[in-house]
């Protein structure tokens, strides 16, 4: 813990020499005789010289008051000697190389030992069926320890116990740049062509692995994990027939599914009728033929002409009724969860069975299989990709089918890459892909000029209307809303400024060019209004006039309105709630944040009378069908999420829509009658639209992407992933690997290290995987799966428009003072799992029933993958064995430190109204998100540092997300590499010894403590290199080197003595 004195007025003008500590040479009387000179002036200065002496000294004062002052108490130094005596140390060199310059900081990084299996044959770490050596092995023989064996006045780094992966090029010889292996990894034209016949397939050359080859990919270990029949964790299907198997010709089957679908069509299916009323059930023969004569085919339809519904069951019925049923198993991929359920309840119900006989599905958490051959099973893109990384040529499918490819989400365009290096080993392999919008020549470009199908869609007849034709209906004035201002957002010497105004003036003339020729009957000020307009922005106003519009002069009818995010959803709700008071409106938000039960609203019909509304973002698009909007009102901008590799950040910016989201927007209104869509851009802006959104591979961070790739055995990542159809930036690749680096889950070479090895296996992203693996190895597990679970889910609480205030007060009383959002959220899921009434728990906190139950399945699934890695003895998260110091919360925020880092901020309180500005190593002027539990208050009064999940720029804004308050000696431990250093100039400043952490965060420390808590750190790293090469629960045998080394680090972050530096506690070592 850590507390601030009380400063201000006189008492704030003391002597230095009250203040100082004593330098490493000297004792505390000498330097507090030394300090009287700090407060006299220099002598010579003269005017403005004066003041900037003064405002220099302020400043190092107050600097010099606020730093952390790391201390141990004696129990704790006698505790750490008594371990390192007892268990020894790695190094043979005595103690005072341990500290060593600046210079020979690599010769001190190579004495670290590397103990780690590999298998040579792929150079990359895989767990193997060596003996491991003793668990509760000894440690290295000891030698002597001194406190004075140290050197004070070299700079010191020491690797980081995170740093578990080391030196490994000795053990594998030298590898090609990965730069070079580029267009010989990707040029595959000569394969152009070879899949559109099957005289082409003949002639290419396969080489496809029997069933013992593939069940070889995988060491016993992996592949024993593999065969298990429980499939909650990884992915389903896991079976073990369904592993190692491939689809054989079985007669006997044949013949049994060929009797079914003959009893089931002779009884007649009672959604039959309604099958044969979709466009796509009418070109069943077609749609047959192209597969049949093509390996790859491309398949495009409007959304609801029933091809995600129909073509599956046309492939299965066409291989039952040829008596080669036993032969087909379509896999179905779908973007979202609840797609893959409710289209495969659907399927099910059209073919009159239930879910697991011939059609299933399988999700995350959730399943509902087949039977292995004869068969559909609709799931999501992740779960294929997991079936892949054991079956890598898919060898129990007949088909695989790609739906919603036009989306281009991140898994879908790996799983492409994937897909078209397959088809040359597999001939007998069919992929359809199907996509909802008129892109299907990239597609088929992509897989080497497949053949494509289009299947007509029916929808009613859209009216479309822009912003010039409802301008004078709306009479909207532009100064009730963003104008567009040509002065700049800066000074007008900046660069960037001078730009920007000189393009929006040059747009501006556009526009006002296109107004004249387009000979519209406007209004004078109509025209004025849309040349003042920031289109550029969202006008909630003048949203609010069209529906009020539509309200008053409209027949009956539901309303859609697309809006970007929440703040716009919130501003046009509260325009319209006030303005259309009198009259009978149902007004509904659709968004991820707002109550389940709110929503369920969306798709019941109003009563007569009552005029529907729903706000919704672009879920609304695609993922939900509203069956009786009329309506549509377009407002032109999207959120979406990017990464700046030059910042390391995400980013949530609001775009222009592209012209396809602008068509599937006007297609809702068109579902079951004739509708209207309002477009609130002119058709000048619309001709500058871009065909498609940039697909998410090319905006997004890469990290688990690096590691499916390493996962996969594909080589190196860059060449990879430079064969996707929209690559992403060699510096995001780049980025990528190199946080991959820092968190030690690849190797310098780019192998897969032990922990990388792990961190691939589970569904996390790298930072909450080895969080969650510090937490097994340190047993608190309970606590930290809920923060993963949350962090990699989705927020458990929903906030309805009106009770803004409210929730954050309740995220600050679930917090109970831990200033911690990441505890808050431990402390809200246990709340849920100790409550007698749930439904009220949920009901009084605003949190989401059915997001809370998803994240407690979650970690059941966490801890199920853990005990089958073997970190901890049971499947259980609430194990005892796991948790015994789960109540120990200076140990978790120890654990989030290990798992977050290197995502350190500083936090700093500004100007006269004491305004909390963060700060990384990298960026300035960044803020709390508003929802944190840390966005009020002074922090500062309680601590320095924050350890925070991710940084998100929106608009202009960089905001953290997720954050913790962090004591220094969590930093110390799990941070980077340490340096001594004397700090102070002895003039404004007495000099006093520091450490820092990774050339940026400094604390002021005795460097004894430092080299005693040095030599820990390098005991912990021996510890856990260990551990993760062989996973075994923790041993808390205080007399095996596992157990001690463990037990002394949880009770130093217990007994955390960190102080501000100042009088109060000059040399107090009692915890504050």
């Amino acid at each position: 813990m850590a507390y601030r004195p009380r400063f201000g007025g006189r008492g704030h003008r003391r002597r230095y020499s009250e203040q100082q500590y004593a330098s490493a040479e000297g004792s505390s009387q000498d330097a507090s005789q030394e300090g009287s000179n700090y407060t006299r002036r220099p002598p010579g200065l003269r005017g403005k010289e004066i003041g900037l002496w003064y405002a220099r000294r302020g400043q190092a004062k107050r600097e010099h008051a606020n730093r952390l002052h790391v201390t141990l108490d004696e129990q704790s130094v006698e505790n750490i000697e008594k371990v390192l005596h007892n268990h020894g140390r790695n190094d043979s060199a005595p103690s005072s190389s341990a500290w060593s310059s600046s210079s020979s900081a690599s010769q001190h990084s190579s004495r670290w030992r590397d103990h780690k299996p590999y298998n040579h044959r792929s150079h990359e770490y895989r767990p193997s069926d060596h003996r491991s050596h003793d668990h509760h092995a000894q440690g290295h023989q000891s030698h002597d320890h001194g406190p004075d064996n140290y050197q004070k006045n070299f700079s010191t780094r020491s690797k980081s116990p995170s740093n578990w992966s080391q030196d490994h090029k000795s053990a594998r010889g030298t590898s090609k740049d990965p730069r070079s292996h580029v267009l010989e990894l990707i040029d595959q034209k000569s394969l152009q062509g070879k899949y559109k016949s099957a005289e082409g397939q003949a002639n290419v050359k396969t080489e496809l692995s029997s069933d013992d080859d593939i069940i070889s990919l995988l060491d016993d270990e992996t592949t024993d994990e593999f065969k298990t029949e429980d499939t909650s964790v990884h992915f389903h299907p896991t079976s073990e027939e369904m592993l190692a198997s491939r689809l054989r010709d079985d007669p006997v089957r044949n013949k049994v599914l060929k009797d079914e679908l003959i009893d089931r069509n002779t009884q007649g299916c009672p959604l039959l009728d309604f099958r044969k009323m979709l466009p796509s059930y009418q070109m069943q023969d077609q749609v047959l033929e192209v597969i049949r004569d093509n390996q790859v085919v491309v398949i495009s339809g409007e959304t609801g002409c029933g091809k995600t519904t129909q073509v599956p069951q046309f492939i299965l019925d066409d291989h039952i009724t040829k008596n080669q049923g036993s032969t087909c198993h379509v896999i179905c991929t779908q973007p979202r969860r609840i797609s893959a359920i409710s289209v495969a309840e659907r399927v099910a119900e059209e073919r009159g069975e239930s879910l697991g006989a011939s059609v299933g599905y399988s999700i995350r958490l959730s399943h509902s299989l087949p039977r292995s051959y004869g068969s559909i099973t609709y799931c999501t893109t992740g779960i294929l990709l997991r079936i892949l990384t054991h079956n890598k040529h898919l060898t129990n499918y007949s088909h695989v089918i790609v739906d919603e490819v036009h989306e281009r989400d991140i898994q879908t365009d790996f799983l492409l890459i994937l897909l078209r290096d397959l088809l040359p080993s597999r001939p007998d392999l069919k992929v359809i892909l199907m996509s909802a919008t008129l892109n299907a020549e990239n597609f088929s470009e992509y897989f080497y000029n497949a053949a494509m199908f289009n299947i007509p869609g029916f929808t009613f007849p859209v009216t479309e209307y822009y912003l010039e034709d409802i301008m004078d209906t709306v009479r909207y004035n532009a100064a009730d809303g963003p104008r567009i201002s040509l002065k700049g957002a800066g000074p007008s010497w900046s660069r960037y400024n001078r730009k920007q105004k000189e393009e929006e003036k040059a747009d501006l003339e556009k526009l006002r060019t296109w107004l004249r020729d387009s000979h519209l009957s406007l209004s004078d000020k109509a025209t004025e209004n849309i040349l003042e307009m920031d289109h550029n922005k969202i006008h909630p106003k003048l949203v609010a006039e069209l529906i009020k519009h539509i309200c008053r002069m409209k027949p009956e009818g539901a309303i859609l309105v697309f809006l970007p995010g929440w703040s716009d959803i919130s501003d046009v709700n509260k325009i319209i709630s006030s303005s259309l008071s009198n009259m009978c409106t149902n007004i509904i938000p659709l968004h991820s944040l707002m109550p389940t039960r709110e929503q369920k609203g969306v798709f019941l019909r109003s009563p007569a009378g009552v005029r529907k509304i729903v706000l919704a973002t672009n879920i609304a698009e695609t993922s939900i069908t509203i069956d009786d909007i009329v309506y549509v009102i377009n407002a032109g901008k999207i959120k979406l999420t990017g990464y700046l590799s030059e910042g390391n950040m995400n980013s949530l910016q609001s775009v222009w829509v592209s012209k396809a989201n602008a068509r599937q927007r006007r297609g809702r209104a068109g579902r079951v009658q004739p509708g209207i869509c309002y477009h609130l851009y002119t058709r000048h802006h619309e001709a500058s639209l871009e065909e498609y959104q940039q697909p998410e591979m090319v905006r997004s961070r890469l990290e688990n992407v690096c590691l499916d790739v390493k996962l996969l055995k594909q080589g190196y990542v860059q060449p990879f992933l430079l064969k996707a159809m929209n690559p992403p930036s060699l510096e995001a690749i780049e980025s990528s690997l190199q946080l991959l680096r820092t968190l030690d889950a690849l190797d310098e070479e780019e192998r897969l290290t032990p922990l990388g090895y792990h961190l691939a296996q589970m569904p996390l992203d790298p930072h909450t995987g080895k969080m969650v693996l510090m937490a097994a190895v340190f047993s608190c597990l309970d606590p930290v799966l809920s923060i993963a679970a949350c962090l990699n889910y989705k927020d458990p609480f929903q906030v309805p428009l009106d009770k803004v205030k409210e929730v954050d007060k309740i995220r600050h009383r679930l917090s109970q003072n831990s200033f911690s959002d990441l505890i808050m959220y431990y402390y809200a899921i246990k709340g849920w799992e100790d409550a007698s009434n749930k439904s009220a728990y949920c009901w009084d906190n605003f949190l989401s029933a059915s997001t809370v139950s998803l994240v407690h399945k979650m970690k059941g699934q966490f801890a199920e993958l853990l005990h089958k890695l073997k970190f901890i003895s049971s499947s259980s998260s609430t194990n005892q064995e796991a948790n015994q110091n789960s109540g120990n919360m200076s140990l978790v925020r120890a654990v989030v430190c290990a798992g977050l880092y290197p995502n350190v901020a500083k936090v700093k309180c500004i100007g006269k109204r004491q305004i909390m500005k963060l700060s990384t190593k990298t960026e300035k002027g960044i803020k709390f998100h508003p929802k944190s539990v840390n966005s009020e208050g002074d922090l500062t009064k309680h601590g320095q540092w924050i350890m925070y999940y991710e940084l998100l720029k929106i608009n202009s804004t960089v905001t953290v997300m997720d954050s913790t308050l962090m004591p220094a000696l969590p930093i110390m431990f799990f941070g980077g590499e340490l340096r001594l250093e004397m700090k102070g100039d002895d003039e404004l400043v007495p000099k006093y010894q520091a450490v820092i952490v990774n050339d940026w965060i400094s604390f002021e420390c005795d460097w004894k403590y430092a080299e005693l808590i040095n030599e820990l750190r390098k005991q912990l790293n021996d510890v856990l290199q260990d551990k993760i090469a062989n996973p075994l629960p923790t041993n808390w045998n205080t007399d095996l080197k596992e157990g001690a080394t463990l037990q002394a680090i949880v009770d130093l972050l217990g007994s955390d003595i960190t102080a501000r530096a100042s009088p109060r506690n000059r040399r107090d070592n009692t915890r504050p």
